[in-house]
């Protein structure tokens, strides 16, 4: 699985797996370099839902938003009509297949706008994306989740929050229903900049500060994922893992 290098000066690495426990991979990526779009999925449900939730997601979201952005619409407002629409998709579908019933997913997306120098970044749920450059690591997106709430109202510590029980429990999906209202936000993306996208399967093993020392010493972006993954098996590998790194080269 080669580096995806192209005139954009985007380099990709990316990497999926099951994981050690769970018996199918429900996760779902989409990675274009020429088109500096970037998107991971996580599903959720039984009798194989979160597949096909995720697969909808990374099969329609690129068309949704690549269609609308050349038509010259605002990239903020066509990343919330796609996940809206995706939503709406999601539930038609579950509600008409009875072993689909309540199928659902995550979705973490970045888009780049070369123009601007920036990565769109639009996520629902809990896969999370991450700004790494030189020593430093920073979370881009803040988890749908019942446990990063009572984090941020000072009820759990991170250290409880990871081994809460509710730990998993997300109060916004894709497929769910309730009104949906997706984060999107923009970031500076210069030379030298990588850009994580991540399901949390990733993240329920390493803690940000060793993302970050394996993205800054690995020898490239496929290097960086292929030890990601690695080391989120080597520490029991319970939930599928999905990762994608994008880095921005620096101009020769």
């Amino acid at each position: 699985m080669a580096d995806s290098r192209w005139e954009s000066g985007l380099t990709a690495g990316y990497r999926t797996h099951p994981g050690l426990v769970r018996d199918s991979n429900e996760d779902s990526l989409f990675v274009d370099a020429r088109l500096g779009m970037f998107i991971v999925a996580d599903g959720m449900g039984g009798h194989n839902a979160g597949e096909v939730a995720s697969s909808i997601v990374v099969r329609s979201l690129p068309r949704l938003i690549v269609d609308a952005l050349g038509r010259g619409r605002d990239a903020f407002v066509v990343i919330k009509e796609a996940f809206v629409a995706l939503d709406a998709a999601i539930l038609e579908i579950s509600q008409s297949r009875p072993a689909w019933n309540d199928m659902g997913t995550t979705a973490v997306m970045a888009i780049a706008d070369f123009d601007s120098e920036k990565m769109i970044v639009g996520h629902v749920g809990d896969s999370r994306a991450y700004m790494i450059n030189g020593g430093a690591i920073k979370r881009l997106t803040e988890d749908h989740s019942f446990v990063a709430q009572w984090v941020s109202e000072g009820i759990l510590s991170p250290e409880e929050a990871r081994r809460h029980p509710a730990r998993h429990g997300i109060f916004m999906a894709l497929g769910v229903g309730d009104e949906l209202q997706p984060s999107i936000s923009a970031w500076p993306f210069t030379s030298g900049d990588r850009l994580l996208l991540c399901s949390d399967g990733l993240t329920d093993m390493l803690w940000d500060e060793e993302i970050r020392d394996i993205v800054v010493h690995a020898s490239s972006p496929q290097a960086a994922c292929d030890e990601l993954v690695s080391r989120a098996l080597d520490r029991g590998g319970v939930d599928n893992v999905t990762v994608i790194l994008v880095s921005h080269e620096p101009s020769s």
